[in-house]
């Protein structure tokens, strides 16, 4: 998946990159305030996928003494930062915009390039969105939503990929709404209206990424199916009763970090358990290989009573 998301990010950067400087050319000719929106949108979109490469980078380190567990957990502090620090910046500065030009209004320039501008960037945009698409449904289950993908997935990337394209492409037909609605009735609260509509846009997605990336951040676990494979697995042995508990955390998301508490049989040598727990973690990396850290805690099944 890491492949994936990166082939992900770097179409959208080199796609958003192009837009941005289209759009800018435009703005600077028409001075339409939806299109100031569209440039800060497309802006906000392409350092967002700037910095999402750099934090696939660093969250590839290897442990030191100071971080033993690794860095993967940087993948997600860096999407948290994009979705709330460059999507809320971008929506105050449309609003800001927006509320300008209402208070101070002033006649769009040239919109004929300003809306060829824009179905243009709505191309581009689309191409963006396909490819994302098609990652995501790789990973994606039958008849899910990109919202419950959003939610379910531990690949933070292609989802913020995904729903910067979605919502750039819903902020361009707002701006096209809202600037032809100026050149067409020469009023340009229209073109205003426009920027206040994609400042709430970004508003709305900032705060709906930010709360799908604080929980990775803080730290999921793994999929139910996962966790009961990992159960299957360790108790495919004669000398281990059950699983007392099972705890698990992405540290990324093919970075899985396993704690478990498991009951032998009470006459068991304990040459005889540490060579279960290791062939335990054989059985358990074999059906979840990305369960880089395990962590077994060896207890004596006693019948009529809880293991704790």
């Amino acid at each position: 998946m890491s492949g994936s998301s990166r082939r992900t990010v770097v179409v959208a950067f080199i796609s958003n990159l192009g837009i941005v400087i289209v759009k800018l050319a435009a703005f600077l000719i028409t001075g339409s305030a939806s299109l100031f929106s569209e440039v800060l949108h497309s802006t906000a979109d392409t350092t967002n996928q700037g910095l999402l490469m750099v934090g696939l980078e660093r969250s590839k380190r290897k442990g030191d003494a100071q971080h033993p567990f690794g860095y993967a957990t940087e993948r997600y502090l860096v999407a948290f930062v994009v979705a709330i620090v460059l999507f809320g910046l971008g929506c105050l500065a449309s609003l800001y915009e927006g509320i300008t030009k209402l208070v101070h209004p002033h006649p769009v320039g040239s919109p004929l390039v300003g809306l060829a501008v824009l179905v243009a960037s709505l191309f581009l945009e689309g191409l963006s969105f396909r490819n994302a698409k098609g990652e995501a449904a790789h990973d994606q289950r039958a008849n899910e939503s990109i919202f419950k993908f959003a939610h379910r997935t531990k690949v933070a990337e292609i989802p913020l990929v995904l729903f910067e394209d979605l919502g750039a492409i819903a902020g361009l037909l707002i701006a096209l709404i809202g600037l032809g609605a100026s050149a067409i009735t020469g009023n340009d609260r229209f073109d205003a209206a426009g920027s206040l509509l994609i400042g709430i846009l970004l508003g709305a997605i900032s705060i709906f990424l930010g709360l799908e990336v604080r929980s990775l951040l803080i730290g999921e676990s793994a999929d139910p199916l996962v966790e009961e494979a990992i159960r299957v697995a360790v108790l495919e042995s004669d000398h281990i009763r059950r699983v007392i508990y099972l705890m698990t955390m992405h540290l990324g998301p093919t970075d899985l970090l396993v704690a478990i508490k498991v009951a032998f049989d009470g006459d068991l040598a304990f040459s005889t358990v540490a060579d279960e727990i290791d062939l335990a973690e054989v059985r358990l990396r074999a059906v979840v290989p990305f369960a880089r850290l395990v962590f077994v805690e060896p207890d004596i099944w006693r019948e009529n009573q809880d293991n704790k």
